[in-house]
């Protein structure tokens, strides 16, 4: 398999900080209502993350955020405001998890230069 390049990594982490998740579920909470926005910036990051060959460390969890984000997707698809709700904050928790964890990986790589 090919090996997990730190620089990919780092624009995975890079869509997954900036896609809004901490917005997302503070509005849905409060609103309980579904911003149509959110099913593309979902949708798209689920896209963008399982082209990303992520090192052996971080595999499982970068897969696991992925099928969590297809979760997310379908009740937003779906209009489920109540089930958006919970997906969005067990999204947001795995988004700070998975950032934490890439940083970690990053901080532990030998930088060439």
């Amino acid at each position: 398999p090919a090996a997990a390049a730190p620089f990919d990594v780092s624009v995975a982490q890079l869509q997954l900080d900036t896609a809004g998740f901490h917005g997302m579920a503070t509005v849905l909470s409060d609103t309980q209502k579904i911003d149509p926005a959110y099913y593309g910036t979902v949708t798209r990051l689920a896209k963008v993350l399982r082209q990303t060959t992520w090192p052996a460390e971080l595999s499982a969890q970068g897969q696991a955020f992925v099928t969590s984000l297809d979760s997310f997707a379908a009740v937003l698809k779906a209009d489920q405001a109540k089930e958006a709700v919970a997906a969005s904050a067990a999204v947001h928790d795995a988004q700070h998890e998975l950032s934490h964890a890439i940083d970690a990986w990053l901080g532990g790589m030998a930088h060439d230069h």
